[in-house]
């Protein structure tokens, strides 16, 4: 027999008060019939099972939270009940943020108690993000029709159009979500040079090919509430980057994606954000890269500078992802390929092999 919470005064009903906002997310309204369950010692266990979060995805705005400050956080939530929506605070660091998504096993939940055993994954809507775009020669030619699969029609257009594309919606979606992100967009690109051509900037690659590497910051620091404003200046700078750094048909020509200059690019930005900790900007939280390319996510890199990539990407805890506009390979991306040149076995004093090889490796640090 169910045990219900009842009346001392005989047949009046007892008032059961909760939060406007419970009350919306519940679907209650005035007055409404609800039942009290009062839980018994012996079954506290397994209520506590079918009621937990095992998830939960919590925002943070406007403010700098160190790791330390997170873990903090984490722990003085555990035992609490949250729901979506719910404005978390912690006074002793003065943390502020809020619930956005609770899930109980393969299931979204409205609610839940937080337990030691809850995942909770800290998202910043203020975070400091720095697009790099490879301006490679792929980015000028048109992408196939058939690649976008969930698109009502079909649209021929160049890589760089599809980009386009893709930032109406993405910042339809901050709008939605009121970020206030630093945002920072940078165009890099590698030009090969004919061998005649003189140039006091020039290198060499392991197949010995001279190329010039450029760099370009287009937006700067920026935060706005109308982020379609900056699109315009993205394409403007996008018809004069041929212009500025030279390109033309016979001795100055763009290198295509798998051949630039990506890890080179990525170590200019980490030069920027490892010093992070100096004159710390206390309404950020978060540093990102997000490279875009128009290649298919394939690389030839030097293996020393993408070991020390790694090793500097893991030392300041920053993330990275890739977003790639061509046709997806038929095998994981991304890939970075790495030549070993003949130089190379002359100096470990290695004889009876190839002396001109390719490895792979997948860089598990780089999202795609």
């Amino acid at each position: 027999m169910e045990k219900t919470l009842t009346s001392f005064k005989g047949n009046s009903r007892t008032q059961i008060s909760v939060l406007r906002s419970v009350a919306e997310l519940y679907n209650l309204s005035t007055y409404d019939l609800v039942t009290v369950h009062k839980i018994e010692p012996q079954d506290e266990e397994e209520v506590l099972k079918a009621v937990s979060a095992d998830f939960v995805v919590v925002t943070i705005k406007d403010q700098f939270v160190s790791r330390g400050d997170m873990l903090l956080f984490q722990t003085k939530l555990i035992g609490s009940w949250i729901y979506e929506g719910q404005r978390l605070t912690e006074t002793t660091r003065g943390i502020k943020a809020h619930a956005r998504e609770i899930r109980h096993g393969n299931f979204s939940a409205k609610s839940g108690i937080v337990t030691d055993k809850t995942m909770i994954t800290f998202r910043s809507r203020s975070a400091r993000i720095i697009w790099l775009v490879q301006l490679s020669s792929e980015m000028w030619d048109y992408s196939s029709p058939y690649e976008r699969q969930y698109e009502p029609e079909s649209v021929c257009e160049i890589y760089f159009d599809q980009w386009i594309r893709f930032l109406y919606k993405l910042f339809t979606k901050w709008k939605e979500l009121e970020v206030t992100h630093s945002l920072t967009v940078i165009f890099f690109s590698r030009t090969f040079l004919s061998n005649g051509l003189k140039s006091n900037l020039d290198s060499e690659d392991v197949y010995g090919r001279r190329f010039e590497d450029h760099y370009k910051p287009v937006i700067e620091n920026e935060t706005c509430t109308d982020w379609d404003s900056l699109i315009v200046r993205i394409k403007e700078e996008f018809i004069k980057y041929p212009l500025e750094v030279g390109w033309n048909l016979t001795d100055r020509k763009p290198s295509c994606a798998s051949q630039g200059n990506l890890l080179e690019a990525i170590n200019v930005v980490l030069n920027l954000m490892q010093y992070h900790y100096l004159d710390r900007d206390l309404h950020r939280t978060g540093q990102s890269i997000v490279i875009v390319s128009p290649g298919c996510g394939v690389f030839e890199v030097d293996k020393g500078l993408a070991g020390i990539t790694y090793q500097r990407m893991m030392d300041n805890g920053i993330g990275s992802d890739m977003l790639s506009l061509g046709l997806p390979p038929l095998h994981i991306a991304p890939f970075f390929l790495y030549n070993v040149s003949a130089l190379y076995y002359l100096s470990l004093e290695k004889q009876g092999i190839d002396t001109n090889e390719t490895y792979y490796e997948v860089p598990h640090w780089m999202h795609l």
